[in-house]
């Protein structure tokens, strides 16, 4: 770019001169480095899945050069969004999928050929779905397993601590004795049998 005698910017090169100071910038190389930067900065949220991430972004044809730094970013961040939510949609439909599925996911991908550069993730998507639908399979089996566990407990007169439960157990000599009578004994013995009665 270079600027006209009436101050506008005319197209012709990548490179527009300060109005203030005159020097000459980069426009596209002035954008790529804020891109570049901002990418640089995302790559934590795919630990320790980095390399797998990367070698999707390849699918999509964006390869190494400051002209694609910009598609970079974009992608980087649809896919933070991915890991960081550990959820997506495909036809109007949510799915949750967990880190390890994203990664088995994208390993899946990587491996495959295919005959032109990705455009979008619905490929990805489409192999998610399967491992989403596993994840949730398995967690409810998980979850009806525990409830039969603890239902088998009540029903066995047994009581036993959830996960991180303590249960604190009072000392027989800090327990007073009971002195009951012969109807308060016969009393108890009723309401016992009552409620074993009921349970059964």
């Amino acid at each position: 770019m270079s600027i006209t005698e009436k101050g506008r910017f005319k197209m012709s090169s990548t490179t527009i001169k300060c109005p203030v100071c005159l020097a000459e910038i980069d426009v596209l190389e002035a954008l790529a480095e804020g891109d570049l930067r901002a990418v640089l900065e995302m790559q934590d949220a795919f630990y320790p899945h980095g390399r797998l991430v990367r070698a999707y972004f390849e699918l999509f044809g964006v390869s190494p050069g400051f002209r694609n730094v910009h598609r970079l970013r974009v992608l980087t961040e649809e896919m933070r969004t991915l890991f960081e939510r550990e959820e997506f949609s495909y036809n109007r439909k949510f799915y949750r999928i967990s880190r390890a599925g994203i990664a088995e996911a994208l390993s899946g991908m990587v491996k495959r050929r295919f005959p032109e550069p990705l455009k979008n993730h619905n490929y990805l998507k489409s192999c998610m779905i399967t491992i989403s639908e596993r994840e949730a399979s398995t967690a409810s089996k998980t979850a009806e397993r525990d409830l039969r566990k603890k239902e088998t407990g009540l029903r066995s007169g047994a009581r036993y601590p959830v996960t991180e439960e303590t249960v604190t157990v009072p000392k027989m000599k800090d327990v007073p004795p009971a002195r009951l009578t012969p109807e308060q004994i016969e009393a108890n013995r009723k309401r016992l049998k009552d409620m074993i009665t009921g349970i059964g």
